[in-house]
């Protein structure tokens, strides 16, 4: 798990170097970092319900299918952390701002949802 979490953090890294992230507005990379946030609390709770499946607890997303395994989710959001960043940096101006405060805004519902179903944030 350590392991995983090292890898996440070193891509979100480099990602932040990248000569394209520097001409973002500050408002977008706040926006970025908000969603990568959101994405990590949704990882963590989506984790714990594969842990759990026996408890009644079903996943809604048809990417991830209804009981994935706990490495089916990891590579999921390792997948989701790079397509965000890959997506807001292929957009520009206002629709790179939309993009991201409609990832951030679905990912806090996903993750106010896991949380109200008694899901837990493990890292």
């Amino acid at each position: 798990m350590k392991r995983f979490f090292l890898i996440i953090l070193l891509c979100f890294s480099t990602i932040c170097q990248a000569e394209d992230f520097a001409l973002w507005t500050q408002e977008q990379k706040n926006w970025y970092i908000a969603s990568n946030i959101m994405l990590a609390l949704d990882w963590r709770t989506t984790h714990d319900m594969s842990r759990r499946w026996n408890e009644g607890y079903r996943e809604f997303n048809p990417l991830l299918g209804k009981t994935p395994s706990t490495s089916r989710v990891n590579n999921y959001f390792v997948g989701y952390f790079l397509a965000n960043y890959v997506i807001a940096s292929s957009l520009s101006g206002e629709n790179r701002t939309l993009y991201l405060k409609g990832i951030t805004t679905l990912e806090l519902m996903a993750v106010g949802n896991n949380l109200a179903l008694g899901l837990r944030v493990r890292f």
